[in-house]
C-alpha cells in the first residue's frame, strides 16, 4: 500500500521514488526485511545511473565519485551516489581538514523504490557509511530542497524535502545555501545553469539539452540560430516559469564509531534542526514565490510566505 501522501516529513512515513514521483508508505505497512537485501559498491555504473535518472524527480545523475546499490535478489531496488560537487569549498567549508573527494564527498542521490518496507532509507544509508569507511571517507555533505516542486498543470513532483532521515541519524545541520532563482520546466524540473550555457555557448553536450526542451513540445532549433534566442523564444511558449528558490538545508555527517566522529572536525556551527511545522521566516530566508510570468528573459515574482507547506 504505497500512496502520493500529504503528511510529508512525518516519522510515521517514509518516502519512495516511482518514476520521478514520490510516494508514501506508513510504517504500519511493512517495515524494512533487512534480510531480504544486499548492498555493495556498484559494479553496474550503466544500470544504477539509469534507475536513478528514471526514478528520481530530478531525472539526473551528478558526477560519481562513488556508487552503492541495494538489491533483492537480481532485482535493484536503490542507489545511492556520493558525488563530486561544483565547487570543492562545499566540502572544505564542511570539513576543513579533510581531503575533498578522498576524505570528504557529497550525498548527491539517494532513491528507494517502492518494494522497499519503511525505515529501509536509515538502514541503506548507515550500511553505505560503513562501505565509504571502509574506502577511507571520514565526512559526507547533503542537502535537502525544503522547496515543493510541481509540474505546469499543477501536479506535485516533490513536496520539498527538510533532512528527515538526515536528521533521524544523528546528522548535524550547519548551512542554507543562498537563495536563487532557476527556471522552471512544466514536467517540474529545473534547467540547469550549466544546462543553458552549454545551448547559448554550444558547448559539448548542447544537442541533447536542446532535444531534452523538444521533447517538452519547444520548436528545433534552427541551423545557425543563436542559442540565448531561442531560449528566450521556447522557454515561455513551453510554459517555462521562473521561480525564487529558498536555499537548501546543508547537512554534515563525519564518519565512523563514535569517537572517530568526534574527531572530525566541521567548519561551521552546529544548528537547531529545521524543521516543516515552523513557519518559514527571515531567519532563514525561507521566503516561497509565486511566479506571475515569464516574458523574455526576465520575470516579475511576487513573494509570499508558504506556511502551508
Amino acid at each position: 500500500m504505497i500512496t502520493q501522501h500529504p503528511l510529508w516529513g512525518s516519522k510515521d512515513y517514509s518516502q519512495r521514488w516511482r518514476r520521478g514521483w514520490d510516494h508514501w508508505i506508513h510504517r504500519d505497512v511493512e517495515a524494512v526485511d533487512t534480510r531480504r537485501y544486499s548492498i555493495e559498491l556498484t559494479t553496474n555504473y550503466a544500470e544504477v545511473k539509469a534507475f536513478i535518472e528514471q526514478e528520481h524527480y530530478s531525472g539526473t545523475l551528478p558526477a560519481v565519485k562513488s556508487l552503492y546499490e541495494m538489491r533483492e535478489g537480481n532485482e535493484l531496488v536503490g542507489a545511492l551516489a556520493l558525488t563530486v560537487p561544483v565547487n570543492l569549498d562545499t566540502l572544505t567549508s564542511v570539513f576543513p581538514d579533510l581531503v575533498p573527494l578522498e576524505q570528504s564527498r557529497v550525498l548527491g542521490r539517494l532513491v528507494l523504490s517502492t518494494k522497499v518496507g519503511y525505515n529501509g532509507e536509515s538502514w541503506f544509508v548507515t550500511r553505505v557509511w560503513d562501505l565509504a569507511y571502509q574506502e577511507g571517507v571520514r565526512g559526507v555533505v547533503s542537502f535537502s530542497d525544503p522547496y515543493a516542486y510541481t509540474t505546469a498543470d499543477g501536479h506535485q513532483l516533490s513536496p520539498g524535502h527538510w533532512g528527515t532521515t538526515y536528521q533521524s541519524l544523528g546528522f548535524k545541520y550547519v548551512d542554507r545555501t543562498r537563495q536563487r532563482r532557476a527556471t522552471l520546466l512544466p514536467n517540474g524540473r529545473t534547467l540547469h545553469p550549466r544546462t543553458r550555457q552549454k545551448i547559448v555557448k554550444g558547448e559539448r553536450g548542447h544537442a541533447y539539452a536542446e532535444a531534452s526542451l523538444v521533447a517538452l513540445d519547444a520548436r528545433p532549433r534552427r541551423a545557425g540560430e543563436d542559442g540565448a534566442a531561442w531560449l528566450n523564444e521556447v522557454l515561455p511558449a513551453i510554459g517555462a516559469r521562473v521561480v525564487q528558490l529558498p536555499g537548501k538545508f546543508c547537512y554534515a555527517a563525519p564518519l565512523g564509531k563514535q569517537h572517530e566522529r568526534s574527531l572530525v572536525k566541521i567548519g561551521k556551527p552546529i544548528l537547531p534542526y529545521p524543521k516543516r511545522d515552523e513557519p518559514f521566516s527571515e531567519n532563514w530566508g525561507g521566503q516561497y514565490t509565486e511566479v506571475l510570468q515569464l516574458s523574455g528573459k526576465f520575470v516579475e515574482i511576487r513573494p509570499f510566505l508558504g506556511n502551508n507547506m
